[in-house]
């Protein structure tokens, strides 16, 4: 499930001296045109590579560093290897480099047309939605310092596009594997979560080798999929009024109440608290703030009843499963090498 990852490492913090500069320099593709002075940019396959005041960066996808494609995740027990091939081949040892982005994600094979569940990731409480785009969702954290960030987009899509764009490329491992196992004309919905600041997340320091450490890999495993439970997701309005037995007007009003908190719970929220805030202030009647907090209490009762009663729409109950089936298939994983190791 590890796909991007930043890695920073200073020549102070080695055993043995070790120049970036001459060793790194000599061993990667540079950059010509971005490298000058004692800044030298370059590549090693599709890692990214930047020295600079005898510090080292490198930063790029794992997956597509080992397996030439990052369609599906990388499994836990491979992770060590392409940290190993990476060491080796730049030259330096890099266990005890500080990692400070890691990407989480997965790729799913959906039954429908990936902007069917796309339109129906709603809102996240503290982060910004991106708006409505078809083929990609984004979750913004709703401050300065953005140290989280969700994704969800058409894979398929993002591939064939990038073909079109790099018409040159003569080797492309993403739309090769795609056409391998046929899955051009698959509905591939791939969730990311982007752990931009893994040190304000973590509230420590990671290092490289924590990325195979069976306790950190977990608790990935469990921040990605805690965080995609968290998404508000609107369920669909026709299956569900055919399911309704309404027996008068007072079913009627609590049935559209709880459609407006699973379809803009956040949207509803932000008003009251901006109409409670606009009556302090005098530029609106005032609201009380028993009012708003009587308000805000009977918006989540009546979502936390909507989530349960839509619970089986068919479109988000397949995601959700999909993530459930993910995160169980790790554990499974992580069970299975630590019974290798003790063997």
């Amino acid at each position: 499930m590890i796909d991007t990852v930043r890695l920073v490492l200073g020549e102070y913090e080695l055993n043995e001296p070790i120049s970036f500069l001459e060793e790194v320099g000599a061993r990667i593709k540079i950059d010509k045109y971005k490298s000058y002075g004692n800044k030298l940019v370059g590549w090693l396959d599709n890692m990214r590579i930047e020295i600079k005041e005898r510090r080292l960066w490198i930063e790029g996808s794992l997956s597509k560093y080992a397996n030439g494609h990052n369609v599906y995740g990388m499994k836990y027990e491979d992770i060590k290897g392409a940290i190993e091939s990476l060491s080796n081949r730049l030259g330096v040892p890099l266990y005890e480099a500080r990692v400070t982005r890691i990407d989480i994600a997965e790729t799913f094979e959906m039954k429908e047309e990936v902007p069917l569940y796309l339109k129906r990731l709603m809102y996240l409480d503290g982060f910004n939605h991106n708006g409505f785009n078809p083929n990609c969702v984004y979750f913004l954290k709703d401050s300065k310092k953005k140290e989280l960030q969700l994704c969800f987009y058409n894979k398929t899509k993002e591939i064939i596009d990038e073909k079109g764009r790099r018409r040159n490329l003569i080797i492309d491992g993403q739309y090769d594997f795609l056409v391998k196992n046929k899955l051009l004309e698959a509905h591939l919905l791939r969730y990311e979560l982007r752990i931009l600041n893994v040190r304000k997340v973590f509230r420590h320091v990671i290092r490289c080798y924590d990325l195979f450490s069976a306790d950190f890999y977990s608790d990935l495993v469990e921040l990605w999929q805690d965080m995609y439970e968290k998404v508000g997701k609107r369920f669909d309005l026709k299956e569900n009024i055919e399911m309704q037995n309404w027996n008068g007007v007072s079913d009627l009003k609590r049935f559209c109440l709880e459609i407006c908190t699973i379809s803009a719970y956040g949207e509803i929220k932000e008003m009251i608290e901006d109409a409670y805030r606009m009556g302090k202030e005098g530029k609106a009647k005032k609201m009380s703030l028993q009012n708003k907090s009587n308000m805000l209490r009977e918006m989540r009762k009546a979502k936390e009843v909507a989530e349960k009663k839509f619970a089986n729409d068919s479109l988000i109950e397949e995601l959700n499963k999909k993530v459930d089936d993910t995160c169980k298939e790790q554990v499974i994983s992580l069970e299975m090498s630590n019974i290798s190791l003790l063997e």
